[in-house]
């Protein structure tokens, strides 16, 4: 996944009302507010590209200004929506806290810099309360991005927090020497890689000199690793499986090709015993991402 800096401009729809009318009605009911809240959260989506503001600091409060100068997006009968956008490094497993500050009605959220996906938000903020706050486990390292947006212009402040709890440093004590058993992909075995403790990755290649063999598989990660063919210096693949059921409800396959011979990568979830081959043509390089595979 391109750990890019561009990012998106929020849209909020007619659930997110501003200017004369309040919010909440005084005739709706509790129910009635939460699935205005919830279609709210739902409605922000992707609509342009926007630069970043800059890099913030966790646990360091931003003090920020929406302005002419904000990314814009003009969203009829509502208006213009005002968005500043920031990135920050987040660790895989860790969770964040996002928490946001303003008199505006307005609304924050965490997003992937790749695909524009809003991954959490506050949901609609200022109607009762100035303050809104919500928390995301990011599934693997890398760049994330925060988003702070209104339709008003004015002041707001915005933190990010690692809040994962993580307690001291553990009693070093020994070392467990690995076995076959405990491997949750089946016997360990050099050609395959076990992902995400669940996905087994194996690759067939051949040349038009007529040589073949397996790719030989070295884990990096609990979720990302790499195959060799011809030398154990020379990387030909990389390939990755991520958890993304908490957007999509499906597992991702990504590969990066370092290669232009024939190759089949197959994905198999052991759990269900279901696989999926990628075939790569002879004489192509070509790196895929398939956030639909499983």
């Amino acid at each position: 996944m391109r750990k890019t800096l561009n990012t998106v401009v929020l849209v909020l729809v007619s659930c997110l009302l501003i200017g004369q009318e309040s919010w909440p009605k005084s005739h709706e009911s509790p129910s009635e507010l939460g699935r205005r809240a919830e279609r709210a959260n739902l409605a922000m989506k992707a609509t342009s590209s926007c630069s970043t503001k800059g890099q913030m600091n966790l646990g360091v409060p931003i003090s920020g200004n929406l302005t002419v100068g904000s990314c814009q997006s003009s969203q009829p009968p509502y208006g213009t929506l005002y968005a500043d956008f920031y990135t920050f490094t987040a660790l895989g497993g860790h969770t964040y806290e996002l928490s946001a500050q303003s008199s505006l009605t307005y609304i924050a959220t965490f997003e992937d810099p790749q695909y524009g996906i809003v991954l959490v938000s506050t949901g609609p903020c200022g109607f009762t309360t100035a303050e809104c706050s919500a928390t995301y486990t990011a599934p693997v390292g890398g760049t994330y991005v925060v988003g702070f947006g209104a339709f008003n212009l004015g002041s707001y402040t915005i933190a990010v927090a690692d809040v994962t709890g993580a307690s001291a440093t553990p009693t070093p004590g020994p070392v467990p020497t690995p076995t076959p058993s405990a491997n949750a992909c089946g016997p360990l075995n050099p050609n395959a890689l076990c992902l995400n403790n669940r996905f087994q990755v194996t690759v067939s290649w051949d040349t038009p000199a007529g040589q073949s063999g397996q790719g030989t598989a070295i884990g990096m990660t609990s979720d990302t690793g790499y195959f060799w063919f011809f030398s154990d210096s020379n990387v030909e693949l990389v390939v990755k499986v991520l958890d993304g059921r908490a957007i999509n409800n499906h597992f991702w396959v990504f590969y990066g090709a370092l290669s232009n011979v024939h190759y089949v990568i197959t994905v198999t979830d052991t759990q269900t015993g279901i696989s999926k081959p990628y075939e790569n043509p002879q004489g192509q390089q070509a790196s895929i991402s398939d956030t639909a595979a499983f």
